[in-house]
């Protein structure tokens, strides 16, 4: 693809987004990019279930745990480098409202893609904050934000050298 098809393409992208109601939003190399996916996180109302089938029946490894019932977590390795965190939540799931409750995109720099979000018309849920898990592996810092998708969907911008 040469540079006119490229740029062609990026317009066409971004009419697209403006026409949905998406504010365009200026992007270059310096700016924070996504660098993956990093976690989905569910809620449990029979944590060490959900445990013992992520880990027996799955596969899937621990990384890190923190909290004391009844309000445990955990995030399990599912490979190449994403995880799936479980929420302890003893009382069942609303019907109709899942176990969902958000999926993690790893970012390099979590105050300035949140400003990308914003700059799109996204509503925030939670501004930039600084968090220390006190965990299975020690304290882990974190750097993250919340946000709702174009959909209403959770979206965590996730920022963090260890996990």
């Amino acid at each position: 693809m040469d540079r006119r098809q490229h740029l062609q393409g990026e317009i066409a992208a971004r009419k697209s987004l403006t026409c949905c109601g998406i504010i365009s939003v200026r992007t270059s190399a310096s700016m924070a990019k996504i660098i993956g996916f990093h976690h989905v996180a569910i809620h449990s109302s029979d944590f060490d279930r959900s445990i013992l089938f992520y880990k027996s029946v799955l596969g899937l490894e621990e990384k890190i745990a923190w909290g004391e019932p009844p309000n445990r977590a955990i995030m399990l390795h599912a490979g190449d480098s994403r995880f799936v965190e479980i929420f302890e939540k003893p009382e069942p799931a609303l019907e109709g409202a899942g176990t969902l409750l958000h999926f993690a995109l790893r970012t390099d720099d979590c105050p300035a893609m949140l400003e990308r979000v914003r700059e799109a018309g996204m509503t925030i849920t939670m501004e930039p904050k600084r968090v220390t898990i006190a965990s299975t592996i020690g304290e882990v810092p974190v750097h993250i934000a919340f946000f709702k998708g174009p959909d209403g969907e959770i979206i965590e911008l996730f920022e963090n050298q260890l996990l």
